[in-house]
C-alpha cells in the first residue's frame, strides 16, 4: 500500500510522467486490438479463399494439356 501511495504522489506532481504512462497504455491497447482484428480478417479471408480455390492445382506445360492415361482398373 505504501508503494502505491508513493507512486500516486509522484505521478500527481509530474504530469508528464502520468501522460507518458497513459500514452504507452493506450498504444499497447491499440496494438492488441489491431492484432486481433487483423488475425480475424486473415482467418476469414483464408476461409473464403479456401472455399473458392481447390487444394491441388494441376498445370501442364504444353497447350494440349495432359495425355489420357490408360485405365488399370480390373
Amino acid at each position: 500500500m505504501y508503494k502505491f501511495l508513493l507512486c500516486w504522489r509522484y505521478l500527481r506532481t509530474r504530469y508528464i510522467a502520468l501522460a507518458s504512462i497513459v500514452s504507452v497504455t493506450l498504444g499497447v491497447a491499440t496494438m492488441i486490438v489491431v492484432n486481433s482484428v487483423m488475425a480475424g480478417f486473415a482467418h476469414e479471408m483464408q476461409d473464403r479463399l479456401h472455399g473458392i480455390l481447390s487444394d491441388l492445382v494441376f498445370e501442364a506445360h504444353s497447350l494440349e494439356g495432359f495425355a489420357d492415361t490408360p485405365c488399370t482398373c480390373s
